[in-house]
């Protein structure tokens, strides 16, 4: 029944493609299980052929026991291949199922690419706070911007930052506002829980150690929070790298250490980092999600680029041996 549904179907589709299939070819695809009469038109006989290998699968489509028989259709196989693609839990299986199986879901209402369908109203999401310890152009930063271009079309979005950065420009080009809020002012936390209000913001993302001021008003205004951390300061040296490496006037061992036992989601780049703040936090607190690089923009710029010109535009020729590093040189990554 199936194989003859197949056939059925593929001969209906040339037809909505304006060919009109021979008796020879219609005989061919359905294996030669239908007798097509040559003296009347072959579209109404396939029409009619088609109502009656529905009607018959919908007889056979129950077990003896009543229950439903799941075969290799080709939605089934092809639902099935994207939830092994794209390694979907159970539970979201679950819910898709759900929503296909539900009595208003209607195919022809769903958009016809993913862009139509994220940018559907989402009003019923909370607006997410992402606060960066600058706008310079740094990895760290690079990191929000990334997230920002993957959440923006499902997830409200806005940027805090305590200080004017070039990076700016590349956040409000993706339709998001960007705060500049002074930490060093008295009235910081005033002023931004005011901010807060004000965009309707229930969720925070607090990007590196620096901004730990940023969980602990999270904690006390009970809001869920992200704390991203990119450094790895020993735990006995955290006064000096808050206080002398990075000059930040506002915070220092204490309230770092206050943060990190109060956050509710803190993720590390790596298992390292994690270990490296052990016993600062609740261990069902600390996640570990190693960073990624984007590859798109690579791709488009190699795809465009001349290699010898680019390579010229830097002073190197094409005989040269050069090796990559993205990223800022520190002594902590050893990369001399």
């Amino acid at each position: 029944g199936r194989r003859l549904e197949n056939a059925a179907w593929r001969l209906h589709a040339m037809q909505k493609l304006g060919k009109t299939p021979s008796f020879q070819a219609a005989s061919q695809v359905t294996q030669g299980r239908c007798a097509f009469n040559k003296e009347a038109p072959i579209s109404a006989q396939l029409d009619a052929h088609l109502s009656h290998t529905h009607a018959d699968l919908g007889k056979a489509i129950a077990d003896s026991d009543g229950h439903p028989m799941l075969d290799d259709s080709w939605a089934a196989k092809h639902l099935l291949g994207l939830c092994l693609k794209n390694k979907l839990s159970n539970d979201a299986v679950g819910e898709i199922l759900q929503v296909i199986q539900h009595v208003d879901f209607r195919p022809d209402d769903l958009p016809s690419t993913p862009e139509q369908l994220r940018a559907l109203p989402h009003h019923q999401r909370p607006v997410c706070a992402i606060f960066t310890h600058s706008l310079e152009r740094n990895g760290a930063n690079n990191f929000c911007l990334y997230i920002a271009r993957l959440l923006r079309h499902n997830q409200p979005l806005t940027i805090f930052s305590p200080k004017k950065g070039p990076m700016q420009e590349d956040f409000e080009k993706l339709g998001l506002e960007v705060t500049i809020m002074d930490t060093t002012s008295p009235k910081f936390l005033e002023d931004l829980s005011s901010a807060l209000l004000k965009r309707r913001v229930g969720l925070l993302l607090a990007n590196t150690i620096m901004r730990c001021d940023i969980i602990l008003m999270a904690a006390e205004l009970q809001m869920p929070s992200v704390w991203v951390i990119h450094e790895s300061w020993p735990q006995d040296q955290l006064d000096h790298y808050a206080k002398e490496v990075f000059m930040c006037k506002d915070i220092d061992a204490a309230v770092i250490r206050k943060a990190f036992a109060a956050a509710g989601t803190i993720v590390f780049p790596s298992d390292m980092q994690r270990d490296l703040y052990n016993g600062m936090f609740k261990p069902q607190a600390g996640l570990t999600i190693y960073n990624g690089i984007p590859l798109q923009q690579l791709d488009a710029f190699k795809h465009t680029q001349d290699r010898r010109q680019v390579r010229a535009a830097l002073g190197y020729t094409d005989q040269d041996f050069l090796v990559l590093h993205l990223g800022t040189v520190c002594s902590r990554k050893g990369q001399v």
